[in-house]
């Protein structure tokens, strides 16, 4: 299998609360319901989702070898599985052929890094949701580090 960044398809499922929330529609609804309404749903989620990054990251910063890498692997799409269900949108979300991926220090490295990205960004997100009480003031919270608008 191609071994362009494996986490890219991964890490998306993670950050299904960020994903959520950047994608709420547009046009003829009430804003502030909106918002309020992605803010109860998404913090628990990104509760969960930040200590089940960590875990894939000590993981993945264990592995020495194929098969512990692709241990690393199953824990994230089990957890990607388990906030697909909590969203109640089972079947919603397809799920991807099973990667195998070989071991080595590159990919190791890219898979690391990628993760720790994911986990600063949702990190920042979840701070700028708990701390904002409007989407204009998310959008300026989430823009002051550096992430744009959502």
């Amino acid at each position: 299998p191609s071994l362009e960044t494996p986490m890219k398809f991964l890490i998306p499922l993670l950050l299904i609360p960020a994903l959520t929330f950047a994608q709420a529609p547009q046009g003829n609804f009430d804003e502030q319901q909106m918002f309020e309404q992605i803010k109860q749903m998404m913090l628990p989620m990104m509760e969960k989702s930040l200590p089940a990054m960590e875990q894939v990251k000590g993981c993945i910063q264990q592995s020495g070898d194929t098969q512990a890498l692709n241990k690393c692997v199953d824990i994230m799409l089990a957890f990607q599985q388990e906030m697909v269900a909590a969203m109640g949108r089972p079947g919603q979300a397809p799920q991807p052929q099973r990667p195998a991926f070989e071991w080595s220090e590159q990919l190791k490295a890219e898979m690391l890094s990628d993760i720790e990205k994911t986990i600063r960004e949702t990190s920042v997100t979840k701070g700028c949701l708990e701390a904002s009480a409007k989407s204009s003031e998310m959008d300026a919270c989430m823009a002051k580090a550096g992430m744009g608008q959502r």
